[in-house]
Formats: C-alpha cells, structure tokens, sequence
C-alpha cells in the first residue's frame, strides 16, 4: 500500500477504506488508482467510477499488451482481448459489462465523468480485485513455479559429472529400455 494511504488506517475520524493489500508485481499505476477509488468510493462515486474503469483500462491493456493503435473505449478494448481472456475471467467482465449502467459507463472513455450508483463502483472495484488474481498473481505463480523448476534442474546438474552422464544415458534411451536398464540385474537360472 502507498505510504500515503497508511496514514488513513491511523486517523481514527476517518472511516478505514475497503481495500485490499496489493503485492508489489502488481503494476504501480494500477495499484496507485485501486487504491484512489477505494478511499473515495464514499465520499464521490462519481470520481471513484472513474478510477475504477481507469485501473480497468490500464490493466487491460498492460496485461495483454494491447498496442497503441488499437486503443479506444473500454469496451473496444475488452472485444479487442476477448479472445485470448480465460473463460472464468470472461465471465467475470460479461457480468459486470451487462449490470446497470456500467455497459454505458464502458462506452465512454475513462476520463469523462458519469454519474455513478455506489454499487456500481464496488462492483467495479470488486472486479479489478478479481482480475488482479486471475491475472497478475495467477502469472507471479506460474513464474515462481518455473523458477523452483530451473533451480532444481541446476542443482542437478552441480552434481558430479559420473551421476550426470549416468542420469543422461538413462533418460536418453527408449522408455522400454529404460526400464531393463536400470533394473537389477539378476542372476540368470541354472539347471
């Protein structure tokens, strides 16, 4: 969280935001503007509405990497990504899109100022939250995993070079051979 905002958390006058703590490969932007609409989601939905769908928009097109000349409306941009979103995702932005006014509020560019229900905004918000771990923790773990992967894979190969070239041989043969490889060897029957 911004040190700015900690202060809020102290300041026992003001009510506490309803926000939540996001991790540091979250982007600074996106962070930043979560942040501004969950502390005036109160005080101006209006203005919270705005940063919402603003943290919305950066998100998208940070996340999929939308390219400058395909930039518009919310909503074109959400149909420009459409097909590469996860379904649950998809989902997800459908019903939000479809709710109330937010289907007009997606048509207008973010920085243009709507009137805003309450409600529309916390789901607004709630929906950043939801594409925050679908994509950007969903994918810091997917990394995490690959690094644990690489790591194990280089202390394997630390190891001595006789345990290598026997592990690269085994791993080199048909798997049928594999196996009467590195079984036992057992002594043939007599009669």
């Amino acid at each position: 969280m911004p040190k700015r905002y900690k202060k809020f958390g102290r300041w026992a006058l003001l009510p506490r935001p309803k926000l939540k703590e996001m991790p540091e490969f979250i982007p600074e932007v996106l962070s930043e503007s979560y942040y501004q609409a969950c502390v005036i989601a109160d005080v101006s939905p209006r203005a919270a509405g705005a940063l919402a769908r603003y943290c919305l928009r950066r998100m998208i097109r940070d996340f999929w990497e939308i390219p400058e000349n395909q930039f518009g409306t919310l909503a074109a941009e959400l149909d420009y990504v459409e097909s590469r979103i996860p379904p649950e995702s998809k989902r997800s932005i459908g019903m939000v899109r479809s709710f109330g006014n937010i289907r007009l509020y997606m048509q207008e560019h973010t920085d243009t100022m709507v009137d805003a229900d309450p409600k529309e905004v916390e789901l607004l918000i709630r929906l950043n939250e939801i594409l925050f771990e679908d994509w950007y923790a969903a994918r810091h773990e997917r990394e995490n995993r690959a690094n644990d992967l690489d790591a194990f894979i280089k202390s394997i190969k630390s190891m001595e070079p006789e345990r290598i070239s026997q592990l690269e041989t085994v791993t080199a043969l048909p798997v049928h051979t594999r196996a009467q490889t590195t079984a036992p060897q057992q002594n043939a029957p007599t009669t």
